[in-house]
């Protein structure tokens, strides 16, 4: 069987999972509960600090998933002398009666689907009975009827002694169901089976937002035209949703736009810090505005739909559902909206995920303190500027003190890896002919940026000669660069002593501004645009 520090492993005992009343379903018709299985994890979690009997004997126990499958167990130990054991087993999870589901991943709008089941029958003898299938709305649990026949949803089977049997069911999907949660259930009076899930719906359709800000001041009357929805011509547009949104201050739109950092759904470097960043301002802004949390606390005691059941409670399922159709939160109603935002701006779970978030981040930073982006030792210069400017942000904004041992060590040594890469840069650019007047890089311009947030940790003498060098080019070279580059260069210059440069970059700026009353003053707006606010130091 194998062995833990030469100490024989004598059992393996796996629990089948006890279901409780919240996992019981009633078929048409019946009054029989049937035990639904809903979890179909990969693998099972436990515990594994073990320890030997006076017998040299270990005993473990813990839940299996759901799902009726063979499992391979593996297990490796060692005692405080460093000797060694592994064992490899296997365990089966299986019922007298069974029943699987064969279903695809996701569904799509329109699909004509048969979806076949398998029953499986352990015993010795040839048993009789009837399988169902109920569907429901995954969003709100509501019953739906999808198939063609509508008699398929209960049918008799005879299986045979130790044999397996096939089902199927005919499934028309139609336009407007998001989700799909099935439930089908097996029952042959002394054995019953089932099995429930969520898969979700994918539109045929692509969602387009169109928008249009409407900038009212007191006392003034205006009026708008929504051109691009009254000269509509296309034939198979198909409207939605028509939201107004009203605000009497517009600091609130930055607010509604937090969720959005805080529900990134993967784990690299930049979405971990975009979390922590994310709760780092909501946080700030309910201490210093409690009038806010008071209003988030009264929408969260509020009733609400939103994405309840199963959806609610899967957090993985809810994620899948989310990126697949991830114009499901939009459509929400404002309600709906409202408690989602106060969930999200709970001081206890803002508190939890910035601890959570900052310890990851810590764990996803390399020895020489870069960022890899996704994972692995691969640096990246980019991440690692965007999280040091991150930080800098929170620094600048006193969002964020030295008190946070955590972050100020973090931030130490990026800031040491960027010196580091600015000064081996450096070394190489010496080769050229024109070093004193070569050409800034969007790079170096972005890296000097995020240094002008750390003007109190000092500089060595060879990177501080070698950032002279680039003020007196950026002095020279401002005027051929990007609006975005001249805005970091203005800040950079501003925080390091020399107002007149950024004055003079503010000017170009302003001189080649387009205005409008609803958006101010807009930078270059046939590339994209760019909103032009106030420079701080």
């Amino acid at each position: 069987m194998g062995y833990f520090s030469n100490v024989p492993l004598r059992e393996i005992q796996a629990n089948v999972p006890k279901f409780d009343k919240e996992l019981l379903s009633v078929g048409y018709g019946s009054l029989k509960p049937i035990a639904t299985r809903k979890n179909f994890n990969e693998t099972a979690f436990f515990y594994p600090q073990l320890r030997t009997d006076e017998k040299g004997e270990v005993l473990i126990e813990f839940t299996m998933p759901e799902a009726l499958t063979k499992w391979k167990f593996r297990a490796f130990a060692h005692d405080k002398q460093l000797q060694l054991g592994y064992t490899e087993a296997e365990v089966v999870t299986q019922k007298q009666l069974s029943i699987t589901a064969n279903m695809p991943r996701f569904l799509r709008e329109g699909d004509t689907v048969v979806v076949s089941a398998r029953l499986a029958n352990l015993e010795g003898e040839p048993l009789k009975g009837q399988v169902e299938l109920r569907l429901f709305n995954g969003i709100n649990m509501q019953p739906v009827e999808l198939l063609t026949n509508k008699d398929d949803a209960q049918q008799k089977f005879e299986i045979g002694a130790s044999a397996t049997k096939s089902i199927s069911f005919k499934l028309v999907i139609p336009p407007g169901l998001d989700a799909l949660t099935y439930r089908l259930t097996a029952d042959v009076g002394k054995y019953t089976d089932g099995e429930e899930n969520t898969i979700p719906v994918l539109p045929n359709r692509m969602l387009v937002t169109e928008s249009m800000p409407m900038m009212v001041r007191a006392g003034q009357s205006k009026t708008f035209n929504f051109d691009k929805l009254i000269n509509n011509s296309s034939t198979t547009l198909k409207s939605k949703t028509l939201t107004l949104e009203y605000s009497q201050n517009p600091a609130w739109n930055a607010v509604q736009a937090i969720p959005y950092m805080m529900e990134f759904p993967y784990e690299c470097s930049e979405q971990l810090f975009s979390r922590y960043y994310a709760n780092s301002l909501s946080t700030d802004l309910i201490s210093k505005m409690p009038l806010i949390k008071q209003v988030f606390d009264q929408w969260k005691s509020g009733d609400s739909k939103e994405l309840l059941s199963n959806l609610e409670k899967n957090q993985e399922l809810k994620t899948t559902l989310l990126e697949e159709t991830p114009w499901l939160q939009d459509a929400l109603s404002e309600s709906e909206q409202k408690k989602r935002i106060a969930q999200l701006f709970d001081l206890n779970k803002m508190s939890y995920e910035m601890k959570a978030n900052l310890d990851k981040l810590k764990q996803k930073q390399l020895p020489n303190g870069a960022f890899p982006w996704f994972g692995g030792n691969y640096a990246d210069d980019y991440i690692t500027r965007h999280v040091l400017e991150g930080i800098g942000q929170l620094y600048h904004l006193k969002i964020a003190t030295a008190d946070n041992k955590i972050l100020k060590e973090i931030a130490g040594k990026a800031l040491g890896y960027m010196d580091a890469g600015l000064i081996k840069q450096d070394k190489e650019e010496k080769k050229q002919k024109d070093y004193q007047k070569r050409e800034i890089g969007y790079d170096e311009a972005h890296a000097w940026y995020v240094r002008s947030y750390y003007t109190d940790k000092q500089m060595e003498p060879a990177l501080k000669s070698i950032f002279n060098n680039y003020l007196k080019r950026a002095e020279d070279q401002w005027v051929t660069r990007s609006i975005y580059e001249q805005g970091m260069i203005a800040l950079t210059m501003v925080r390091n002593g020399k107002p007149l440069v950024t004055k003079a970059i503010i000017k170009s700026l302003m001189e080649t501004a387009q205005t409008s009353d609803e958006n101010g003053y807009v930078l270059g707006k046939k590339h994209g645009g760019l909103l032009l606010a106030p420079v701080a130091n």
